[in-house]
């Protein structure tokens, strides 16, 4: 019996070309992940990023500042749409079949790793939120106090601990102090005062029964039953108010059952957590089924520092979740986005957010909770369709911070990149030099655009079109006398490889000079992909 051939990696489309010889559409196999640069208005969302998402078989990612990308997509593309728009500004209605969507980053934690890799994403993107650049964590000391406290609180919140999501976590993380115990209550006996009363009934009784007793004796008995009545009835009123006190006092040790009751029954939890400020000290309860954890040892240790030294650390928690400081990004009202939802082939993802504000921070730790998903199926070899990431104005929208591990390993993890900017100077400004030419140098493909100022990508492409001998020819101004000199240099220059018309690409390929390529616009790509005239795309 005969091995079965895999099927080939699907590649994202990045325009046509055409057959010299039969004149048929092609769209070419381009390559695990594409970066693509065109200046402003150049036709890089409807011509390569909208039509790629609609040809890829399986689910897809798009992140943009703007909703163009999202309604030209969901023209073509079928299967359930979900949306997460973290702009600052009233979502518009796209239809039923448009589900929003909310970020809990809580909801993405399943196991214990999961929260200390969710609070290094959300600490490395804590200056996002204010347009930030991106850089590694500059004072170690203080992340490896601030993570693993983090964490904790995560964990606490998340399904695992108490499901009350990131609310919970965003006031547990301002109130580090440990609640005051009251002093034990101890419970007089009563017995003795009792006990005394009943040989005082006693005692009366007799001497009132002996008919020779003395009418002196008789009082003297009653004032001592009196006395001992008295007594035993303080004593027992002394001993049901110390019960109540110690009821009290069980009441408040359960706090966070109140929350929890509280919140199930439909109460606001803006005004449980008022009322009931969850604090560091409630993170312990929910780690009893794994006794070799120290994150909650951490983060009461960090409790216990000095003042300074704790709010150092409690100030950077608070950095990490600025994102949710954004109404526009709590969303109370809205679900909380399953990556799950993405097991469906049809399914498509988009994300809404502004270059500054809390979209970008709140963001970034769901692609990478996503990312993680697919490093999971392909290790459990459970992989059926590959995810496609398109990312409009990468350094705007979704500045991942480790983009440049993600380029180099995500083909093997099922995921295609599509990465759109206006100048690879872009990423410089954003990251750093050296982390722009690494992405340059790591990309197995790029697309070059009309009027893209891309020399460096064209330089490239020129080195790998081979080498050649060139004649020049000049003229002696003195005597005209013809000199000609030939040289060696690249079959083809930078110039040469520049697109020169609108709608015109130059698709590169690592280690190739590459070819030209026909960027249809929108309405012409569907009306070929209508009618299936395009070759080599790959379909549901």
């Amino acid at each position: 019996m005969g091995l079965i051939a895999p099927q080939p990696m699907p590649t994202p489309y990045a325009g046509l070309y055409t057959d010299p010889q039969t004149g048929k559409k092609i769209a070419p196999r381009t390559g695990p992940h594409i970066l693509v640069s065109c200046p402003t208005g150049g036709g890089k969302t409807e011509s390569v990023l909208g039509p790629a998402s609609i040809a890829h078989p399986g689910p897809i990612v798009g992140a943009s500042s703007k909703d163009d990308y999202l309604r030209l997509v969901c023209e073509r593309r079928i299967g359930p749409v979900y949306l997460i728009d973290l702009r600052q500004i009233e979502s518009p209605y796209y239809g039923a079949h448009v589900t929003q969507c909310r970020i809990d980053p809580t909801t993405l934690i399943d196991r214990h790793d999961d929260a200390l890799n969710m609070a290094t994403w959300l600490h490395r993107t804590a200056g996002l939120s204010l347009g930030g650049r991106i850089t590694s964590h500059d004072e170690p000391y203080w992340a490896y106090q601030i993570i693993p406290s983090l964490a904790a609180l995560l964990y606490a919140a998340s399904p695992r601990g108490n499901s009350q999501g990131i609310d919970w976590v965003m006031h547990a993380v301002e109130n580090p102090f440990k609640p005051e115990r009251p002093e034990s209550v101890v419970i007089p006996n009563v017995t003795e005062e009792e006990l005394k009363y009943i040989i005082a009934q006693e005692r009366s009784k007799e001497i009132n029964a002996d008919q020779k007793a003395k009418a002196s004796a008789k009082k003297t008995a009653e004032l001592e039953e009196y006395r001992a009545k008295a007594a035993y009835d303080a004593a027992l009123a002394a001993q049901r108010a110390a019960q109540k006190a110690a009821d009290e006092m069980d009441d408040q040790q359960a706090a966070e059952y109140v929350r929890a009751e509280r919140i199930a029954a439909g109460e606001d939890p803006a005004t449980v957590y008022s009322d009931l400020p969850p604090s560091w000290w409630d993170a312990r309860q929910y780690f009893a089924t794994m006794p070799w954890s120290v994150l909650p040892t951490r983060l009461e240790r960090v409790a216990m520092l000095a003042g300074r030294q704790r709010d150092s650390v409690a100030l950077g928690m608070s950095a990490a979740l600025f994102p949710w400081v954004y109404e526009s990004v709590r969303r109370q009202d809205l679900p909380v986005f399953d990556p799950r939802c993405l097991d469906d082939p049809t399914a498509s993802l988009f994300i809404l957010a502004e270059p500054e504000g809390g979209g970008v921070g709140a963001a970034l730790p769901l692609v990478q909770a996503i990312v993680s998903q697919w490093r999971r199926k392909t290790s459990l070899n459970i992989l059926e369709h590959n995810l496609l990431v398109a990312i409009d104005e990468l350094t705007n929208t979704l500045p991942l911070p480790t983009l440049d591990v993600l380029v180099s390993e995500a083909r093997g993890l099922g995921i295609n990149l599509l990465v759109a900017l206006q100048a690879a100077q872009q990423i410089a400004h954003r990251y750093d030099p050296i982390f722009m030419e690494t992405l340059l140098r790591i990309f197995p493909v790029m697309l070059v655009m009309h009027g893209s100022a891309e020399l460096e990508m064209l330089e490239q492409g020129s080195l790998w079109s081979g080498l050649t001998v060139r004649s020049t020819e000049t003229v002696d101004q003195t005597n005209g006398n013809r000199v000609i000199s030939t040289e060696e240099g690249p079959r083809l220059l930078p110039q040469e490889l520049q697109p020169r018309e609108r709608y015109r690409g130059r698709l590169l390929f690592r280690g190739y000079e590459g070819i030209e390529v026909e960027l249809p616009s929108f309405e012409q790509f569907l009306h070929m992909y209508d009618n299936n005239t395009i070759e080599g795309l790959i379909r549901i």
